[in-house]
């Protein structure tokens, strides 16, 4: 038997409604979540680049700290900023111009800045715990600190690396 059509009531349409907005709003939610994955993956490959111009910095410090003539006489040395004051490295100041040296064999296009690096002397101490005789020089090695400075291509992201080396 037919039923006439002034008897529907419409509920299909709202139930076809209802799925749409539910369908709708999943959509805006999964969009979301891959929006801010994305800028995630952005700012981890930012810090890793940061990572890898620090790095590079670091062992070009390194290398001039030990290298086959000794150390590198052109290479800046400083002293530690005094106990209770700022460290150097952490002076914002002293990642600019000439208050810090620039690692040097770098593709410099790809960071927002470029990779640099401090040496602080931090102290001489003995080599060995030999007793010491009047006429044995004492043999001593120094010790430094290298603190290196990475910032990624967009310069969001900056890394700071810090080693001792013993010479």
């Amino acid at each position: 038997m037919l039923t006439p059509l002034n008897n529907q009531r419409g509920v299909v349409l709202i139930a076809g409604l209802l799925i749409l907005v539910i369908l709708s709003l999943l959509g805006i939610t999964t969009m979301q979540t891959s929006t801010i994955e994305e800028k995630m993956t952005s700012n981890m490959g930012q810090r890793q680049l940061a990572f890898q111009a620090a790095e590079a910095a670091l062992r070009e410090a390194e290398v001039r700290l030990s290298g086959l003539g000794g150390i590198d006489p052109t290479l800046p040395i400083l002293t530690p900023a005094t106990p209770g004051t700022t460290p150097l490295w952490d002076d914002t100041n002293r990642w600019t111009g000439t208050n810090s040296q620039a690692a040097s064999d770098l593709n410099t296009s790809i960071y927002a800045e470029q990779p640099r690096y401090i040496v602080e002397e931090l102290q001489v101490m003995p080599v060995d715990d030999e007793g010491l005789d009047a006429d044995t020089p004492v043999t001593t090695e120094t010790m430094y600190r290298v603190t290196s400075r990475g910032v990624g291509g967009s310069g969001t992201a900056e890394v700071l690396l810090q080693i001792t080396h013993l010479q």
